[in-house]
């Protein structure tokens, strides 16, 4: 059960424009930019996340802290913990282009994977259908 709708929809808004910021960094070829945007995402994440499944609101530290302390593997949260070991901050100005862009592509491919399944926990999670509307409008933003 959800105890806070307004809250949970808030911290998705806040994951989904870090999402897009970094598709735009991206695009612009500021590889640092998207690694900053796609972990603040993971972390707003991670903290609705764990506001879901415990019923109270930590902070990113201990959001993710709760992440890495989960079982491995599990079922019910394994596109975020993938995305909490594997997003990676690589950068090399010389090589700009052939090692950057792929990371960056491979760190937006994690925030996406983790929101679709956010989206999937909190449809689960949503007793009262405060998100029937909200949920394929979130999706069509991806």
């Amino acid at each position: 059960m959800i105890i806070d709708p307004n809250r949970i929809t808030q911290l998705v808004g806040e994951a989904l424009k870090n999402y897009e910021a970094a598709l735009r960094s991206r695009r612009s070829l500021n590889h640092d930019a998207v690694f900053e945007y796609c972990q603040e995402a993971i972390n707003q994440i991670a903290i609705t996340t764990y506001f879901i499944a415990e019923g109270s609101e930590p902070n990113a530290a201990e959001a993710i802290a709760w992440v890495k302390e989960l079982p491995v593997p599990n079922g019910l949260y394994p596109e975020l913990i993938n995305a909490v070991q594997e997003l990676e901050e690589k950068y090399f100005p010389l090589l700009n282009f052939a090692l950057s862009y792929p990371t960056s592509t491979s760190n937006i491919y994690l925030t996406k994977d983790s929101l679709l399944e956010l989206f999937d926990n909190i449809e689960k999670n949503d007793d009262t259908n405060a998100f029937s509307k909200s949920i394929p409008l979130w999706k069509y933003q991806l």
